[in-house]
């Protein structure tokens, strides 16, 4: 019997040993994994959030809930944010704040339920209470010497035929002041202007004529303006006489006895040009007869057998013929490229593109060629533009 009931304790306090282990460890796995438990299911809890902002569930799924930052936020000084998270109040809202109930309640222990007032407090200046009834306005004698700005009262604020508001265009405080051979002399409400040194006539030297008085006024003489007397410019195209009247787009020229409109030549015609150096023409180009040729850009493409894994050399060039006389005109070939075959002969490929201005009289050839080593293979064009010339 003793047996019996020792063998009752210890299978007893060996169930309640394993029950207190295993909320223990339930406990610690809960605490460090996150874990959310109940009847039904047990789930993991994922996702981060932001010191300073209070966190909520953002959603779910089969294996986890989620957890996420909300759009609160409380900084160490105790300030609290609602869509943002840098406060600076104790309580920062970005967005609308509605009040559904009650208002708003001020420190004074006052509450807004409206945005409207009952009445408007004014001083005597102002008339009515800013109702439909009794709009505010300005009361009878209410703008005084200091509500008035300065500068406020302009002249056509003051009402004609009552003071003088203008003399010959001049306000404000006026002064007159007397000039050469001119006095001024105030007396009571009178001022007398004078000229007492006035002149009586005017001396004047030719092509001038007259002395400035009513008999005898001041003019020009008949054919008394000469060059000496004209200014840089003076003299335009409405001043002069000439033999014909203008016509649109005609310009005044002298044909060597009087002035007359002339029309005047018209440009030559630029008329693009492109070719390619022909091999078959040993890399010529002939230029039209009645053209003159201006070449903008050259083209080349050519290669050179390098000779002992020394490059030889070869520089090219364009010939043209300019007034009768050929010019050889060099080009710059610039970095090659190197095609490093080690099984057949070396060779450097040169590529030349450039801008350029050079010239070729009518029906002459424009040639290319090269000062040095042969060349392998070879290609090029040149572009510009042809002239008409009249022969």
């Amino acid at each position: 019997m003793k047996r019996w009931r020792l063998s009752i304790v210890v299978i007893t306090a060996f169930a309640l040993s394993s029950m207190v282990m295993a909320q223990q460890q339930t406990g610690r796995s809960a605490a460090n994994k996150g874990l959310v438990t109940s009847a039904a299911t047990t789930l993991p809890v994922t996702g981060a959030g932001t010191p300073g902002q209070i966190t909520k569930w953002t959603g779910s799924n089969p294996t986890s809930y989620v957890e996420g930052d909300s759009v609160i936020t409380e900084d160490k000084f105790g300030n609290i944010g609602v869509g943002t998270t840098t406060p600076t109040s104790r309580l920062t809202v970005v967005g609308t704040i509605e009040s559904t109930a009650g208002g708003l309640k001020f420190p004074d222990g006052s509450t807004q339920t409206t945005t409207g007032i009952s009445a408007v407090t004014h001083d005597a200046t102002l008339a009515g209470n800013g109702t439909a009834a009794l709009p505010i306005g300005i009361a009878n004698s209410g703008v005084g010497s200091v509500q008035l700005a300065p500068g406020a009262v302009t002249s056509s604020r003051i009402a004609s035929a009552t003071v003088v508001r203008s003399l010959n265009g001049l306000s404000d405080n006026l002064n007159l002041t007397a000039g050469s051979n001119i006095t001024i002399t105030p007396s009571g409400n009178s001022l007398t202007i004078a000229s007492p040194s006035s002149l009586s006539s005017v001396s004047a030297s030719a092509p001038i004529t007259g002395n400035g008085t009513i008999q005898s006024p001041l003019g020009l003489a008949p054919g008394g303006i000469d060059s000496g007397h004209l200014a840089s410019g003076a003299v335009t195209a409405v001043k002069l006489k000439t033999t014909t009247a203008p016509a649109a787009g005609q310009m005044l020229g002298f044909d060597g006895v009087a002035l007359q409109w002339m029309t005047p030549p018209m440009p030559p015609v630029q008329q693009p040009f492109h070719a390619r150096f022909d091999p078959l023409l040993q890399y010529s180009i002939q230029v039209p007869a009645n053209k003159r040729l201006v070449i903008e850009n050259v083209t080349l493409w050519f290669s050179i057998e390098l000779d002992g894994g020394y490059p030889k050399f070869a520089i090219p060039f364009i010939t043209t013929t300019v007034n009768s006389q050929q010019v050889k005109h060099f080009l710059a070939t610039g970095t090659p490229r190197d095609d490093n075959e080690p099984n057949f002969p070396r060779f450097l490929y040169y590529v030349i593109s450039q801008p350029t201005r050079l010239y070729a009289d009518p029906g002459t050839l424009v040639s290319l060629g090269f000062y040095g080593s042969p060349v392998g293979m070879l290609d090029g064009s040149i572009s510009g533009y042809l002239l008409d010339i009249t022969q």
